[in-house]
């Protein structure tokens, strides 16, 4: 993630790197302490879901400080990717299996946290 981050910081500024980053680590810490509220046990998937939550919200978190604010498009490419995507994931905490199980409730929540937190890596400026 510190490569990612530093990749970053070379093609952006550094207030919209910070921007774009902070908004997928705050969805995971999130995802993470909702999942320990609700009492789930970690695994190797969870662990694994929050690498993937990390990669997503990077890419919404680029999509909305590259747009301008009157750019509407983009606000639907991003919510019909979330909502695929919150399906598909979101399918895979109904499975018997626990680790499939797991791993899209974690998804799911970070998916739906991502989404809500988007929005904020916009770029005023842009």
């Amino acid at each position: 993630y510190v490569i990612i981050a530093v990749l970053v910081a070379l093609w952006t500024s550094i207030k919209d790197s910070f921007l774009i980053i902070s908004v997928p680590l705050a969805a995971v810490g999130l995802s993470w302490i909702l999942i320990s509220l609700i009492g789930m046990e970690t695994n190797i998937f969870t662990v694994f879901s929050s690498i993937l939550l990390l990669c997503i919200g990077i890419d919404y978190s680029i999509f909305f400080n590259r747009a301008s604010s009157g750019e509407s498009h983009v606000k639907r490419a991003v919510f019909f990717s979330g909502v695929t995507s919150m399906i598909a994931f979101g399918l895979l905490s109904f499975s018997s299996f626990p680790a499939l199980q797991s791993f899209g409730i974690v998804m799911l929540l970070g998916l739906i946290i991502v989404y809500l937190l988007a929005p904020f890596a916009q770029n005023e400026q842009a």
